[in-house]
């Protein structure tokens, strides 16, 4: 089964219109992106049928050190309820950016950040658009309370996990484990699961993942490289002189982008030449990827957590 790519963040003209004509799925920033989601907007009202998905964008705003006023969140949401697929509740991030969180700042980061969902529910126009979140390292009886949640009845349907960038794939798959664990062993133990800001399509094998997003098309065109079945492989000419370049790649890499350079109408000298063709590239790649990916059904097995 296929699960849905959100495309994060946004770079170039050439780029959107691609996302555009795949119909692919897009994540914005509520706090810094409403020029693109009126523009998005704007696009589904012409024909564009790919899912907006919404960020909160708490974490900008905490870097800044200030705060969102939830209730301007709630209202702009619902004023544009026909256009957003989903949107990502107010999850509270802990401390004051640029110093150590203190415990009670970790202790009660998790509380708020059910307390703003719980409040969300009750005011939005369609409650089971909210994706409420779970945090790496908040406690797991958190995530047990997000899957035993019951709103008019129903069950959450939809929720939002958010490993720690900060560690390691292997990591961070060791934690999906474990709140798999807790899902399966829930009352709700289908429920859709939306991976933040994770572009590791091996975790979509390895977990049955309902979506993720990512910025990966974008850095990895700006640095010279394209994504592939075989990795990240760099391709611009700024980039010859470098071991990962395509020049010093086996014959099955070189096959392969060749082979994805026909297939979407983009000659490996465009790729050379411009960041935006590697940009457009990794959209396709990406885009088509995820539509062929399936979840192997083994799901990594941890020890019972409570």
């Amino acid at each position: 089964m296929a699960f849905d790519f959100y495309f994060a963040g946004s770079q170039c003209e050439e780029a959107t219109q691609v996302m555009i004509k795949l119909n692919a799925n897009v994540l914005k920033s509520y706090i810094n992106e409403q020029k693109q989601i009126s523009e998005w907007f704007d696009r589904k009202d012409k024909g564009w049928t790919g899912k907006l998905l919404i960020d909160n964008g708490a974490f900008t705003v905490h870097r800044q050190g200030g705060e969102i006023n939830i209730d301007e969140y709630i209202q702009w949401l619902n004023t544009n309820d026909r256009y957003i697929d989903y949107a990502i509740a107010l999850d509270n991030i802990p401390g004051k950016w640029g110093r150590k969180r203190t415990y009670e700042e970790l202790k009660n980061s998790p509380i708020i950040t059910w307390q703003n969902y719980v409040y969300m529910c009750e005011k939005c126009n369609n409650p089971f658009k909210l994706l409420p979140v779970f945090h790496q390292g908040e406690e797991f009886k958190y995530l047990k309370q997000i899957v035993n949640h019951k709103i008019n009845g129903e069950y959450v349907k939809y929720i939002c996990i958010s490993g720690n960038k900060e560690l390691t794939n292997k990591q961070r798959e060791k934690w999906y484990a474990e709140c798999y664990t807790v899902i399966k062993e829930s009352p709700n133990p289908n429920v859709k699961v939306h991976c933040l800001g994770s572009a590791t399509i091996s975790n979509a094998v390895k977990f049955p993942f309902t979506s993720m997003d990512a910025t990966s098309w974008i850095m990895t065109g700006a640095n010279g490289g394209i994504l592939t079945d075989f990795g990240v492989v760099k391709v611009s000419k700024e980039s010859a002189g470098d071991v990962d370049n395509i020049k010093n790649c086996p014959q099955a890499v070189v096959d392969f982008v060749n082979k994805q350079c026909d297939q979407y109408g983009i000659t490996l000298e465009q790729l050379q030449e411009s960041y935006k063709n590697r940009m457009c590239m990794n959209v396709h790649y990406l885009y088509n990827t995820s539509q062929k990916t399936n979840y192997n059904g083994k799901l990594i097995k941890v020890n019972k957590l409570f």
